[in-house]
């Protein structure tokens, strides 16, 4: 069976089985949060999100879905998504980086998905700058200095920030990109995607792929630019690597 025929197939699978998960689901065609967590892989999970919630946005290894009024349902599409899933994890659990980034309320102990605090991310650098009283370019240089302990920097949002990456190896991939920045509904300045570290870099971006590359040395590219310059989830099962999909695999 070729690669475009083994495809039609098993997303002919995936259709079956959501049909089947609506037929049986008392909530008739509504999205059901309990039909969701029993499904076994993340490709099924995704196309049922898909069916009932409305997509928020895709990135390479990660979707996201409005689930609720104030809730971002955010699933792996992939390896690498199973990794940052992990990664954001340990982050918000981390009482030096928890003030840093959006809440999470709930998430698979096998790091399939998330359910997180709705952030209204930031589109333009002149947003950020109004809503923190600096420009992301100077925020950035500021950090990069900070980082190597140069700075004498007594801005909150500046060091808080470096404390997050050091206590959790984040790499400046995440952290230079001005939508991961954004205003969460308590009024905080916070990361809402900070799931890039050095051990995800080295595990599933590393060269040959020359973005990877491009993104890991953000840092020092900056840096020559201006040289002068108590958790209440689920217990988790740490490294765990669930199959994508096991139709695939046969």
């Amino acid at each position: 069976m070729d690669h475009i025929l083994l495809r039609e197939y098993i997303s002919f699978l995936i259709t079956e089985k959501i049909r089947t998960i609506k037929k049986g689901s008392p909530f008739g065609n509504k999205f059901n949060l309990r039909d969701f967590k029993n499904l076994e892989n993340i490709n099924i999970m995704n196309v049922y999100a898909f069916s009932f919630l409305g997509k928020m946005g895709e990135g390479s290894s990660r979707a996201a879905y409005v689930l609720t009024g104030n809730k971002v349902l955010k699933i792996a599409t992939n390896e690498k998504g199973l990794s940052q899933n992990e990664t954001e994890v340990s982050v918000y659990t981390n009482p030096a980086s928890r003030q840093m980034v959006s809440k999470i309320y709930d998430v698979d102990t096998d790091y399939r998905w998330l359910i997180v605090d709705t952030v209204k991310p930031f589109v333009k650098e002149e947003e950020f700058e109004e809503a923190t009283g600096i420009s992301f370019q100077i925020f950035i240089k500021k950090l990069i200095l900070a980082l190597k302990s140069e700075s004498q920097t007594k801005n909150k949002l500046i060091l808080d920030t470096a404390a997050t990456m050091k206590s959790n190896d984040l790499l400046m991939g995440d952290i230079a990109l001005i939508d991961h920045w954004g205003l969460s509904a308590d009024g905080r300045i916070v990361l809402l995607d900070y799931g890039f570290t050095k051990e995800v870099w080295e595990m599933h971006y590393q060269p040959p792929n020359p973005h990877a590359a491009e993104v890991y040395f953000a840092t020092e590219r900056l840096e020559d630019e201006n040289p002068t310059q108590k958790n209440t989830l689920p217990t988790l099962k740490k490294n765990s690597r669930l199959e994508i999909t096991k139709t695939a695999k046969k």
